[in-house]
């Protein structure tokens, strides 16, 4: 069975999210202020496929969404991250909100199909530390939390007549992972980031690579791909999913 639904997250990493934790910085230091602290902001796209289960009440429904449909399904979404960096330790803030609606073809014999309308609150924020920092490559390590909040609401149709149901959840699940970029040549770099946790969630994990090019000092623009995946169950509340897709975005240092 096949249902229609998107996310939409941001971050040049996730790196978030539009979820998880956001890119390393240039090659180049960046400015920072009189008391030795810089700071990051990256706005992105994030064109995610989704695959998997997601029901609420018991109604539950397989979805398989190629993440070119994403523009006929999103009704809002907001997406940044912001990062405050003092010498080696890092704090990232990466938040994502969006507003879904399509058909929904259900799992299940009494109803079969109906609508859906959900709203979406992704969340990441950890704690970075850097490993190693050269003229081409830096690395850094970084821990924290990945919150998500889901309000779904789904109007039913079968042979026995219509059921409307709705539910909301929130969880959070401890990350680690690392982000690796080094430098290509010239003003080109190659990123990569991933993570993989748990808590609430039986199991949460994204990877993201992308192609960056530097247009100066203080602004980059990549375009990449990126993959997260979530694993939740509780009670009759379903989120098994993997959404993956084309990511573009840019930031800004000072």
């Amino acid at each position: 069975m096949k249902a229609k639904l998107i996310l939409t997250s941001l971050v040049l990493t996730s790196i978030p999210a539009l979820a998880g934790p956001p890119p390393a910085a240039p090659m180049s230091p960046p400015p920072a202020t009189d008391s030795g602290w810089s700071f990051r902001i990256a706005p992105y796209l994030w064109a995610q496929g989704l695959e998997g289960t997601m029901g609420v009440r018991g109604l539950t429904g397989d979805v398989d969404l190629p993440f070119s449909d994403i523009v006929s399904d999103l009704d809002f979404a907001f997406m940044g991250a912001f990062e405050a960096r003092h010498g080696q330790w890092s704090i990232l803030t990466d938040v994502n909100y969006a507003e879904t609606s399509d058909n929904f073809d259900l799992k299940g014999i009494i109803f079969t199909d109906g609508d859906f309308k959900q709203q979406q609150f992704l969340g990441n924020v950890t704690l970075n530390y850097r490993v190693l920092e050269n003229e081409k490559t830096v690395v850094d390590l970084y821990a924290g939390t990945r919150m998500n909040w889901i309000d779904l609401d789904i109007t039913a149709r079968g042979e026995v007549g219509v059921a409307a149901v709705s539910g909301d959840e929130f969880w959070m699940d401890a990350i680690v992972g690392a982000r690796f970029q080094t430098s290509l040549g010239g003003p080109w770099f190659l990123r990569v980031a991933g993570d993989i946790g748990g808590g609430d969630s039986d199991l949460t994990w994204q990877a993201m690579g992308l192609i960056g090019y530097k247009i100066n000092d203080s602004c980059n623009v990549g375009l990449g791909y990126r993959t997260l995946s979530t694993d939740y169950k509780n009670g009759g509340f379903t989120y098994d999913i993997t959404a993956s897709g084309p990511i573009l975005g840019a930031e800004w240092r000072w």
